[in-house]
């Protein structure tokens, strides 16, 4: 589970993730599954959720399927207050039911410090 923040001088349109993957899928010979795309407010923030499955075409490939989950804000640029955030959570794939239970229990917690502070 990552979690970042940045104060970007303007606001920055967050790429779509699974755009941006589904670019390079034919490229490497790598499968897209994905399982949730869209629009979620955490905190008050109307972020892009992405939930995806990530995995080798090529049954011989050593390497092994992943799970990614993350979200991500755009962030109102400059503003202190208001930071583009993205929070990200990655694991191998036979780890999904428990890490899929994990991201919806962080994502319906998430709160902001103002928040959590009475602010």
């Amino acid at each position: 589970m990552r979690f970042a923040t940045h104060l970007f001088a303007q606001p920055c349109d967050p790429p779509r993730i699974t755009e941006v993957v589904k670019s390079v899928t034919s490229k490497y010979r790598i499968e897209l599954k994905i399982l949730r795309s869209g629009e979620r407010v955490l905190a008050g923030l109307k972020g892009l959720e992405e939930v995806y499955i990530l995995q080798p075409k090529d049954k011989d490939c050593s390497d092994s399927p992943r799970l990614t989950a993350c979200w991500e804000y755009e962030g109102a640029g400059g503003d202190p207050h208001k930071p583009h955030v993205e929070l990200k959570l990655s694991c191998r794939v036979e780890a999904q039911e428990d890490a899929l239970h994990m991201w919806e229990a962080v994502v319906t917690n998430f709160s902001s410090v103002s928040e959590s502070c009475g602010g």
